[in-house]
């Protein structure tokens, strides 16, 4: 190393460098021993020698230096020296660096090389438009190779991440799940009961619980929940939650054979609907009764 034509060596770089700390001389004469030269990060370093000792540790295993630049962490340099011993490719990095600089935080910055060096693959996520908020999860995913660019562009927290995360792992299609945002507890219930999350295809975040568990219900139990998807332009149900429930006795009935169409009406009450349900088990009791149907 040379400054200002003047040669770096262990008798004179306590002198050249005498505003340094002790830990930062410390590596500065471990860099003359190794004939590796750390001139250019030095000033950027400060005080901090674990980061000076980063980027030596980096300049003597060869790692390009167009990936140690000034605004980086020490603990970016170390996921990069493990990427570059594991000849990890590291070109999707580069969309961050604009020349010496990133065009992401730099706590963001380390997290995504500490994934790419766990074996992630970021080249379907732009994290330019991932929020701060779940940057992390976004990474946790990528390394655990869930397809987390489905999150990227909407404006979701990292719990409910999480939780469609949960759903990937029971191979739930939860794509719909992506720009409307259901409540935990909704989820939650479907995701419990999986074999029937197809609804999730055909009903919205509108849809209250009661009427979600009536749906799924019915569909446990073979029937026909078509007339029970109806909903307006704005995406809520036609039917109210207790209008459900009627409805759900009303294909039991209608299941059976017998003939119940004015029930679906969301013009009646729940309690008209029974009240006309009751009408036509009382004219088919014999074919009700042979049919023992749930309660």
């Amino acid at each position: 190393m040379f400054i200002e034509g003047t040669e770096i060596t262990l008798r004179n770089y306590k002198q050249i460098f005498k505003v340094c700390t002790p830990d930062v001389l410390d590596e500065i004469r471990l860099a003359i021993l190794d004939n590796t030269d750390i001139l250019a990060f030095i000033n950027i370093c400060g005080t901090d020698n674990f980061k000076l000792g980063q980027y030596r540790l980096a300049v003597r295993e060869g790692v390009s230096f167009k990936y140690l630049i000034p605004g980086i962490t020490g603990k970016t340099i170390t996921w990069i020296r493990t990427c570059h011993r594991q000849h990890i490719n590291m070109q999707c990095l580069e969309r961050y660096i604009r020349g010496s600089k990133l065009t992401l935080s730099p706590e963001m910055f380390e997290y995504i090389v500490q994934a790419v060096s766990l074996g992630a693959d970021i080249s379907k996520v732009d994290f330019t438009d991932v929020p701060e908020k779940t940057y992390k999860v976004i990474c946790e995913g990528l390394v655990r190779k869930y397809p987390m660019w489905l999150f990227v562009g909407y404006n979701l927290s990292e719990r409910y991440i999480r939780l469609l995360m949960r759903g990937l792992d029971l191979g739930i299609d939860i794509s719909p799940c992506v720009e409307n945002v259901y409540t935990e507890d909704k989820l939650v219930y479907i995701f419990a009961n999986k074999e029937y999350s197809g609804i999730l295809k055909h009903i919205t975040p509108k849809f209250s619980l009661d009427s979600i568990k009536v749906l799924i219900q019915a569909s446990k139990e073979g029937l026909d929940i078509s007339q029970l998807l109806y909903r307006d332009t704005d995406g809520y149900p036609v039917y109210s939650e207790f209008q459900m429930k009627a409805l759900l006795a009303a294909l039991r009935v209608q299941k059976l054979g017998i003939l119940v169409d004015d029930v679906f009406d969301p013009k009646l009450s729940d309690v008209d609907m029974l009240e006309k349900l009751d009408g036509y088990m009382n004219q088919n009791i014999d074919v009700i009764l042979q049919a023992d149907l749930p309660s």
